[in-house]
């Protein structure tokens, strides 16, 4: 196999990894955890199952995964190829090896530019955004995932730490969490305001740090 084209192969591969860590990071993931995830399933290795769930309980995701782990198969076949043809041939074209080292190299850099990931972002990202705007679930407008959440929770004597105190008191903001709505009975209020108060019954819709979210309304029973 040639190493030119070996190379140029190897581009594409970076190329592909770019753009899917982009269109990932349209979905709602953030750009670290989506390029992760993109070069996790183009190899297959290092794809813990915390993170995994928010890949395949996604629609969108779900596609991309599927074409990048095709595609890291096809790739792991043709490198293979690659790797065994080069060590049994009996002639090493230097020349070839050297070209194909520089073109990688230069390729690496290009595509590492800002310039070029501007571009990128600009043109496959936005193409994406006009799209996959009309099939977002309200979980996706909020970025839901490890570490912000949306949870529903009727609220019982039992949390203390809320209920009987209006939201400004609560400061909740400071927490990285919000009330989205409250059920009382038949009727909702759809826009909390800092005088309403929380009470035992209510039905309430929120968003925010997992973390915090679970300190302020999961209750646990100490035994």
């Amino acid at each position: 196999m040639n190493t030119v084209f070996f190379a140029i192969y190897l581009i594409i591969i970076l190329l592909i990894i770019e753009i899917s860590t982009i269109l990932l990071e349209s979905t709602g993931l953030r750009r670290e955890v989506a390029r992760f995830q993109a070069i996790s399933l183009l190899t297959n290795t290092g794809y813990t199952t915390t993170e995994s769930e928010m890949i395949i309980n996604h629609p969108v995701r779900r596609k991309i995964a599927s074409f990048l782990i095709v595609f890291g198969t096809i790739s792991f076949a043709v490198i293979l190829s690659f790797v065994i043809s080069f060590f049994v041939s009996n002639v090493v074209h230097l020349s070839d090896l050297g070209v194909g080292i520089l073109i990688l190299a230069v390729s690496w850099l290009f595509l590492r530019s800002k310039g070029i990931k501007l571009f990128l972002s600009r043109n496959v990202g936005n193409t994406f955004d006009k799209y996959y705007v009309h099939h977002k679930s309200v979980e996706e407008v909020f970025h839901v995932d490890s570490d912000y959440v949306m949870r529903q929770f009727r609220l019982t004597e039992s949390h203390v730490k809320v209920i009987n105190f209006p939201l400004k008191e609560l400061k909740l903001a400071d927490e990285d969490i919000k009330i989205l709505n409250i059920k009382r009975n038949s009727h909702i209020i759809k826009n909390p305001t800092g005088s309403t108060l929380l009470l035992p019954g209510d039905v309430i819709l929120v968003y925010g740090n997992a973390e915090n979210i679970r300190k302020y309304f999961i209750i646990r029973n100490n035994k």
